[in-house]
């Protein structure tokens, strides 16, 4: 199964595609496309995270007593101008690098838990797995929350969760 099918399969026939996902695991390809989804997403939002996070850290009273006002302030002016490489270090590296390390262990996790219950699959498979599924929230969530983000200009309260 090719890697656009795979993708269509996800979300319109999902039991199909990952039976042919655990017969078969490919998972270099899917998690290079959700590494960089998740990179674009987030340096598209920078902008209007850096915005609320601002906002959040000058309505702070308690903060400021806590760092002392010069500390604060620098804190203050540092997250209004960041560095051009800060954003793309966080961007392209640390934020992309924290999804990745939490695919690998929730991966883990999965399969540590089904092998309670069964001694079938390894952990490619799950692996596979996870991040196939994971083209549900990472594609079409964020690009419904990215739409969210844009529309409001603000990253605060922006949810799609169903409760």
């Amino acid at each position: 199964m090719d890697l656009f099918n795979r993708l269509q399969g996800i979300f319109f026939n999902p039991k199909v595609t990952l039976k042919a996902i655990s017969e078969k695991p490919i998972w270099i390809d899917a998690l290079i496309i959700l590494l960089i989804a998740w990179a674009l997403f987030n340096y598209i939002t920078t902008p209007y995270l850096q915005k609320d996070t601002l906002q959040l850290l000058q309505s702070s009273d308690k903060l400021q007593e806590r760092m002392g006002e010069d500390r604060f302030n620098e804190m203050i002016k540092r997250t209004k101008n960041p560095t051009k490489a800060s954003v793309l270090l966080s961007n392209l590296l640390y934020k992309p690098g924290g999804l990745l390390v939490g695919f690998l262990f929730s991966s883990l996790i999965i399969l540590a838990i089904s092998r309670m219950f069964s001694t079938e699959g390894n952990y490619k498979q799950v692996l596979a797995a996870v991040l196939h599924a994971n083209f549900i929230d990472k594609i079409l969530g964020n690009a419904l929350r990215l739409v969210l983000i844009l529309t409001r200009k603000s990253f605060m309260q922006t949810t799609t969760s169903l409760a």
